[in-house]
């Protein structure tokens, strides 16, 4: 109970603090333009993927990438369709007070909206609200197996979704999805989460956003014989551990409070996820107020919890400094990695 009583009461400092004014800063959709030879992003049409049509049916593309806000990615070949955090509710101010569900009618409203008819997998980074809330309900409605820790698992019994198809995640191997191999990576989730500690046990409803405790967290490492892609929905700076990191092409990194950071935690946090794996491309997430209905722009979190625009400013320096480029992508287009040399960092 004392536990539960600490969540409330930190939950509710935070809520109020996304009340804060916001400092009216949104990034623009190229920070930085990828270099030459490296990846980028191309807008292409909009992609339907009709779980109808048997697998030998379907048209094989490039990896395409749908950005949902926080760190939600669906991410496709046109064949096997996967989605990182499947949050797609995006519960309002008030809503987080109380007691927090899955809206249905909503997630299958902008899975309808872009396109998405089926998943293969649903992968779970950790299981905060913003991040684990609509993993169950979107698997029932794609038919997708989830993918995640067991606070996640927990979390989806407690929910009613003890039926949907689950997977362990197992951080000693890969493991295949159609053409896409995924590796998970332990990550410490950033500084001042609001509920640490593990699910224990299937909660009882009604569930609060404080009863979603992060469990283990993790980033992706999603390999393609068309780029490698890493996504990096949070991380502390400060981890103990250094990651044995293989290369990538693409980085999805979570970015948010890091402008409440120093400069040199900004650094070193890129270092780790863009750096030292030569990504020729950033694509920053979780970034966003998801307080705010999911819309073709996005409002970054607001200050006292985050200064966007001193987060950009630095972005754009440290790309400069190691000819990255960075690309912040908006809902619902679909984008598809390209790059104009044969041989790039992981090639």
């Amino acid at each position: 109970m004392r536990a539960r009583v600490a969540g409330l009461l930190s939950w509710i400092v935070a809520t109020v603090s996304l009340c804060a004014c916001s400092s009216g800063f949104v990034p623009p959709d190229i920070l930085r333009s990828p270099r030459g030879g490296g990846f980028q992003v191309t807008p292409v049409s909009a992609m339907i993927t009709d779980c109808r049509e048997p697998r030998t049916a379907r048209t094989p593309t490039k990896i395409r990438i749908q950005y949902f806000g926080t760190s939600t990615l669906f991410i496709s070949d046109g064949v096997t369709h996967l989605m990182v955090d499947a949050f797609l509710t995006r519960p309002s101010k008030a809503a987080l007070l109380g007691p927090v569900e899955p809206d249905v009618a909503k997630i299958s409203r902008v899975l309808r909206t872009a396109g998405i008819g089926c998943l293969d997998a649903i992968l779970v980074s950790h299981s905060h609200f913003d991040h684990a809330l609509d993993s169950g309900a979107a698997a029932l409605i794609t038919g997708a197996a989830i993918h995640g820790s067991t606070s996640t698992e927990n979390l989806l019994y407690g929910q009613g979704f003890g039926d949907a198809r689950f997977e362990r995640l197992d951080v000693s191997r890969e493991f295949a999805v159609g053409a896409f191999s995924v590796q998970a990576i332990p990550t410490p989730h950033s500084e001042r989460e609001f509920a640490r500690g593990d699910i224990q046990a299937p909660p009882t409803r009604p569930i609060y956003a404080w009863d979603m405790r992060t469990g283990a967290s993790y980033s992706f490492r999603i390999s393609h014989p068309s780029a490698i892609v890493l996504v990096v929905p949070g991380a502390r700076v400060d981890m103990e551990e250094q990651v044995a990191m293989k290369c990538a092409d693409v980085t999805f990194l979570g970015i948010a409070r890091l402008g409440m950071q120093s400069k040199a935690d900004t650094r070193t946090l890129w270092d780790r996820w863009v750096t030292h794996p030569h990504a020729s491309l950033v694509g920053p997430v979780h970034w966003d107020d998801f307080s705010q209905p999911l819309a073709p722009t996005l409002e970054p979190l607001p200050f006292p919890i985050d200064r966007m625009d001193v987060t950009s400013e630095r972005l754009e320096k440290l790309a400069r400094h190691d000819d990255v480029g960075v690309v912040f992508l908006r809902p619902f287009r679909v984008y598809e990695l390209v790059s104009s040399s044969e041989k790039t960092g992981c090639r």
